[in-house]
């Protein structure tokens, strides 16, 4: 996509978005066929080899480069990025020159997967990245290149607390190349708001984005739209463009992907007369305005994203948002190690389980932490260890920077961590010299999610950047998912027979409820596109 079509202006519209209607079954099924040819012809990791050879080309230049050999590089490319858009020549350039500002400013230097990894966001693609490769250093990359070239740039993260994490260990990377960086949060009074989205870079959290865009949208419908916006800024007038938040929904790159383009999905977000910000639960206020979170990721000129586990949704991701999914490579080889499953008749028994092998791990001075499917469990688990005399902590998800702080001392001799599946992915944890020699951070799966993806993903936790790690599951015959799917008759014949294949059939009804789910995702999705083509027709934008 040209850099030209994506940067707000007079001549290519004061507030870009994608307004096309979704394309019809046949063509995008005949785009998919093209698309998948294209891969096996050339498998996207041999195109990735010449370009990256390309950007250690430039990278020589850049690290003899003087402090004001820098600055004129980067106004160089940023006149030729608004020159001829955003071609591969330049962005192999505009790469190289982030990589030596990321090495003088943070210490940091972009290996070859994080180049890889950028490239693939700059193409428009989905990156899956294990957890622990610093994702948000690749995403400079294209958040850069996008910047340069003139192009509003939107990196959407967990939560509040990653997006002031990252914008505020990012800032002088965009510093030093002449970018500004902004942040919105839930408290974030308007005046700030709206300053933090005239940055050049903005991070925040899909909900903050998707609620300040349908503020956008009611304003553009009380009044004339978009065609008052362009006479005004014609004849320098600027009180409607002032109000807006939003400079249009140009490019995003979107961290835990999963979580915010698919888990999402049934989400819908409403705005009401009682606001100033979203509320889902609300259904006695009129609504004002309502948009799902696929229909307002397909409205951005370009979209990509990256998350530690991607896979076993490629088929959805890819008919929700036509995206495509690279693998990046690990940077060493991983020593995370599996054990088998472990299955217990009933709760009790298996917590008691958990507790006599956290206990033993503790005694040795191993560091563990145990994933739970929600906050009760982990409450249950931790009255339990307290009974024992043992010392933990347990993660509050409400505190999101206290979280982080205890996820990251998770590595630690000795300590015990509870924490649900979904806390503080974001969080990198430290790992000692002696907890390595131990054999490094134990996770404990206390529980199987609705998702395999989901303790794929928590089990990333441990064996990071080829540290030794290792997962074992400990399950019930009354977790959710064995209830839900398993009947009383067939457990009682599991218990008779000595849970002989009781760990296989958990699996098969966490696979049961992942296709449910999908199914529920896909109906979901089709309404949504009836709805976004019955706006279109009657010429109301929603």
């Amino acid at each position: 996509m040209s850099s030209l079509i994506a940067r707000p202006g007079a001549a290519f519209g004061i507030y870009p978005e994608r307004e096309a209607v979704p394309a019809g079954w046949l063509e995008q099924a005949s785009g998919r066929a093209v698309a998948g040819l294209r891969a096996a012809v050339l498998p996207w990791g041999d195109k990735i080899k010449p370009v990256v050879a390309e950007i250690n080309y430039h990278s020589r230049r850049c690290a003899i480069a003087s402090g004001k050999d820098i600055v004129d590089i980067t106004e160089e490319l940023r006149l030729q990025l608004g020159r001829d858009g955003q071609t591969d020549s330049l962005a192999t350039a505009v790469f190289a020159l982030v990589r030596e500002v990321c090495k003088r400013e943070l210490m940091q230097r972009h290996s070859d997967q994080h180049l890889a990894c950028g490239w693939a966001l700059f193409k428009g693609m989905l990156a899956e990245v294990e957890a622990g490769e610093d994702k948000s250093l690749a995403a400079l990359l294209p958040a850069c290149t996008a910047a340069l070239a003139g192009i509003p740039v939107h990196i959407i993260t967990g939560d509040d607390y990653l997006a002031e994490r990252d914008a505020y260990r990012m800032r002088p990377v965009f510093t030093t190349l002449g970018l500004s960086v902004g942040r919105v949060s839930e408290e974030m009074p308007l005046p700030h708001r709206c300053a933090a989205y005239r940055c050049d870079v903005t991070y925040g959290s899909a909900r903050q984005f998707a609620t300040d865009y349908l503020q956008d949208r009611l304003l553009l419908q009380r009044s004339s739209g978009k065609l008052q916006l362009q006479l005004e800024r014609l004849n320098q007038q600027r009180p409607l463009c002032e109000q807006l938040r939003l400079q249009g929904l140009c490019f995003a790159i979107v961290d835990h992907a999963a979580s915010n383009l698919v888990e999402e999905a049934l989400t819908p977000l409403v705005l009401t007369d009682a606001q100033g910000s979203a509320d889902r639960n609300d259904k006695e206020s009129e609504i004002l305005a309502r948009i799902s979170y696929p229909r307002f990721f397909r409205r951005y000129l370009k979209l990509c994203g990256m998350s530690g586990a991607l896979q076993e949704l490629s088929a959805e991701l890819r008919n929700m948002y036509d995206l495509e999914i690279y693998r990046v490579p690990l940077r060493q080889p991983s020593q995370r190690r599996f054990a088998a499953d472990q299955v217990f008749p009933d709760r009790a028994s298996k917590r008691q389980a958990i507790l006599d092998q956290v206990l033993e791990r503790h005694q040795l001075g191993q560091p563990v932490l145990v994933g739970t499917r929600n906050s009760a469990d982990s409450e249950h688990l931790s009255q339990l260890f307290t009974a024992a005399g043992l010392p933990h902590q347990v993660l509050d998800s409400a505190q999101p920077s206290q979280a982080a702080v205890k996820m990251a001392g998770a590595g630690a001799p000795g300590s015990v961590t509870i924490a649900t599946h979904r806390d503080e992915l974001g969080t990198d944890i430290a790992l000692g010299q002696q907890a390595r020699e131990l054999g490094g951070l134990h996770v404990i799966l206390s529980e199987r999610n609705d998702a395999a993806y989901i303790d794929r993903q928590f089990s990333q936790h441990c064996a990071r950047r080829g540290e030794p790690g290792s997962v074992v599951a400990m399950l019930s015959l009354e977790d959710e998912l064995a209830g839900k799917f398993l009947p009383q008759s067939l457990r009682r014949l599991l218990v008779k027979f000595g849970l002989l294949g009781a760990a296989k059939l958990l699996r098969l009804a966490q696979l049961r409820q992942q296709q449910i789910q999908a199914r529920a995702r896909r109906d979901a999705l089709g309404a949504d596109r009836q709805i976004e083509e019955l706006l279109a027709f009657s010429g109301r934008k929603q």
